[in-house]
Parts: C-alpha cells; sequence; structure tokens
C-alpha cells in the first residue's frame, strides 16, 4: 500500500488505516508527505513485512509494530522519533534512517 501526498491541502481528512484489520495479506506500507490516523491498526496486519513513512504526521510511535512477525523493515525520516521509539523491535528488523 503506498500513500503519497495525502494531507489536509489534498483531502479534508487523514488517510484513516483503521480498516487495516481487513488487510490480512498486506506485505508493505509505505507513506510519504502524508497525514495518518488509527496507525495502532497496522498492528493487525501480522503478514507485513516493511514499512517507510517518510515526511508523515498523525503518527505518535511505532509500538503498533514492534510485535508484527513477519516484519522485516521498518524505515523513516531522521529525527521523526525519538531514539527510544525505535528501540524494542526484534533484532531481526532493520531499522533505517533517511
Amino acid at each position: 500500500l503506498t500513500v503519497n501526498d495525502y494531507n489536509k491541502k489534498s483531502h479534508a481528512e487523514p488517510f484513516d488505516l483503521s480498516a487495516a484489520a481487513s488487510w490480512s495479506e498486506l506485505k508493505e506500507l509505505s507513506a510519504q508527505q502524508s497525514e495518518l490516523a488509527n496507525f495502532d491498526a497496522l498492528a493487525a496486519c501480522t503478514k507485513l513485512e516493511r514499512v517507510s513513512l517518510s515526511k508523515v504526521t498523525g503518527v505518535s510511535g511505532l509500538d503498533a509494530l514492534k510485535k508484527l512477525p513477519a516484519l522485516k523493515s521498518v524505515t523513516v525520516t531522521k529525527g521523526m522519533f525519538p531514539d527510544t521509539a525505535l528501540e524494542g523491535f526484534d533484532p531481526k528488523v532493520k531499522i533505517n534512517l533517511r
């Protein structure tokens, strides 16, 4: 799933991820310059392997991703989250800062 430039200038509301519980086959999420809502719903996406967030608002933390069994990599904009938010992932998960 790719979400690009989904923000208040282009849409009245943030991109709502609350339906993620029904996205059982979702393997990758990439969001750039977008405003997201209900990011925690991604915790139900047990096949999610890769998440990339660049210049995204509406995401207060990454805890929803930390227990995903298939997760392989998380890429975020440098400085988007405090260092503590990038801790606690399974050792096999690669954390990338851009």
